[in-house]
């Protein structure tokens, strides 16, 4: 193996290397953080006079007292109201109009149920949640009335808020529009003054700031790389992915943007606020009570003299899929969904070809190796030209040898005489690299679609042993954690492991013992290189990269029974050079 071959499959190791460290996303957890108290604070009375304030906390001291009580001195029970569409499943609670659960029909999760976008846990928070000003004020939860229709479910309470001079009666409703077959509804807030008067909800500039939170499903152990939550915007016609900035803290997106949201590695919610111009929106990744990691968005209303207010929200919750986020291309939301610009043509190849594959065979882990076997068949005479071409090479390592000891002193010179050799001879010093760089984009292509390709979510190849290709495979669990690897004992790695140094062997002509420290350390060293690469990542990356190598075998295999009783010399006129170069040698 000569060096611009050995200096290719480091460089490819490289980038292999390093654009999976790109790819991967850490997340810590995220710290308990007590956010500072508005300095005019809201606090709810209940219908029986008690504090329903979240923190529990009694009213500080304040310049002013504000209070907002319910008009009605009657007592509204608190109850459970479901509502279902084509793909949705609702679960809504009368205290404080809140959306309890939000299950998709279609989409099941481990357990075999419905995927719920809505997670909760103990921390006793749901989505829609009303503040009263600014993101710290306490939440609504006082118990509405309740009405419904074939696609809405209206909320709505009437308030009366005191400001020490006099009281000021207003109406809140909370309306939630479905649409009967898309993962898609409008959620109205109307805050409308009964008095006719300017709304008093003047807090420091905020008139209310609405939250949806805690948590978008589905749910989970712990956020991974193959399990995450990302925080994205819409702004200047790009895509933002805010995951950075947010971290472990509340963050406000600083510009203008057109809609916020939530993603997971299958499932999004995003929404569209109607004053997105004037508004302030941020996301809170801030762990609480009751559940470790938070992913929330806030939209913060600015006050405006106005007798009555409607602010619309339109909402996407749902599966990840393109062709349903293109629906909505008005509101920008078919843009959630990153663009690969350098390869988003293979992938799109790739991803076609196994659903094609897939409709015959049922199997998606045998669709992966079918196309596996097809890419190394059409790839099959470019691999056969490297292996002539490193036949080539093997027969004039004697005179690149005798340049190297002729020129040793000048390695400028021994480089113009080297490749004016491969020029006479017709060889192509990168000739054999060719099959293994090809294979690079192939490779970051399965990645891709292994990570994103709704489809593939879920999708068993062997029962009880892969039955997720999205996800790496395990066959035992540690009670402990190795370094590197995590507690998890994976198969499939090690039978790559395996395939890898086969073919590493097979294509080598001569011993172990013949090769160069250099060659020896790249092919014992490649394989444990890709071992540690592959052992975390999904297990139809590992099974593709398996059954590469698999193939590659006994490609080999073939290759060298053709070429078994072909002599391994250089074109006609090579012996003839070294022959005059020896004897000229000897008369000196």
């Amino acid at each position: 193996m000569e060096r611009n071959t050995i200096i290719a499959i480091v460089i490819s190791v490289i980038i292999f290397a390093g654009w999976m460290i790109i790819q991967g996303v850490f997340f810590k957890s995220p710290e308990q953080t007590s956010p500072n108290r508005q300095t005019t604070e809201l606090t709810k009375k209940s219908e029986t006079g008690t504090s329903q304030s979240d923190t529990g906390s009694t009213m500080e001291d304040t310049a002013f007292q504000t209070m907002v009580l319910p008009v009605e001195n009657d007592e509204l029970t608190e109850k459970d109201v479901r509502f279902e569409t084509d793909v949705y499943l609702a679960v809504f609670t009368t205290r404080g109009g809140l959306l309890k659960s939000l299950k998709l029909k279609q989409y099941m999760d481990l357990n075999n149920v419905p995927v719920d976008m809505v997670v909760t846990k103990d921390s006793k928070e749901y989505p829609f949640e009303l503040k009263f000003g600014d993101y710290t004020a306490d939440k609504d939860l006082f118990s509405y009335h309740i009405r419904s229709s074939s696609n809405t479910v209206e909320f709505s309470r009437e308030y009366t808020m005191k400001t020490g001079e006099k009281d000021s009666t207003f109406i809140v409703k909370k309306i939630f529009s479905f649409s009967k077959d898309k993962y898609f509804f409008e959620f109205k807030i109307s805050i409308e003054s009964v008095d006719k008067e300017y709304l008093p909800l003047d807090f420091d500039g905020t008139m209310y700031t609405l939250v949806y939170g805690p948590q978008i499903g589905p749910d989970f152990k712990e956020l991974t790389q193959h399990e995450y939550r990302h925080y994205l915007y819409y702004a200047n016609g790009a895509r933002k992915d805010f995951t950075g900035d947010v971290k472990t803290g509340v963050k406000t997106v600083e510009n203008m943007a057109s809609w916020l949201g939530i993603e997971g590695k299958y499932f999004i919610a995003l929404a569209f606020p109607s004053f997105i111009k004037e508004g302030e929106f941020g996301f809170d990744a801030r762990q609480t009570d009751g559940i470790k990691n938070r992913s929330s968005i806030y939209f913060k209303r600015p006050y405006k003299k106005q007798f009555v207010i409607e602010d619309i929200y339109k909402f996407f919750i749902g599966p990840k899929k393109k062709e349903l986020l293109n629906e909505f291309s008005d509101l920008y939301f078919d843009k959630a969904i990153e663009d690969d610009w350098l390869l988003g043509w293979l992938n799109a190849i790739l991803q076609i070809s196994l659903s094609f594959i897939h409709t015959y065979v049922g199997n998606w882990g045998v669709a992966i190796i079918i196309l596996t076997l097809i890419i190394k068949l059409i790839f099959f005479p470019l691999t056969q030209k490297s292996f002539k071409s490193n036949q080539k090479m093997q027969a004039l390592a004697p005179k690149i040898n005798e340049l190297k000891e002729k020129y040793k002193e000048n390695p400028q010179k021994m480089q113009v005489e080297t490749a004016a050799l491969y020029k006479k001879e017709g060889i192509n010093p990168l000739g054999g690299c060719l099959p293994l760089l090809i294979q690079i984009p192939f490779f970051i292509s399965f990645y891709n679609i292994l990570s994103k390709y709704f489809e593939l979510r879920g999708a068993i190849f062997i029962p009880g042993w892969i039955n997720d290709l999205s996800v790496p495979e395990h066959v035992f669990e540690l009670p402990f954690s190795i370094p590197i690897l995590g507690p998890y004992i994976r198969l499939l790695p090690f039978i790559m492991i395996c395939t890898t140094f086969i073919q590493q062997l097979l294509s080598q002509k001569g011993s172990v013992a013949q090769q160069t420290t250099q060659t020896k350390l790249l092919m014992f060293g490649m394989p444990i290189v890709f071992f540690f690469i592959l052992y975390n990542m999904p297990s139809g990356l590992t099974l593709y990269w398996t059954m590469q190598n698999f193939f590659s075998v006994i490609q080999q295999l073939i290759i060298n029974i053709q070429n078994k009783n072909k002599p391994v010399t250089a074109p006609a006129e090579g012996p003839k050079i070294v022959k005059k170069k020896n004897v000229g040698v000897k008369k000196q």
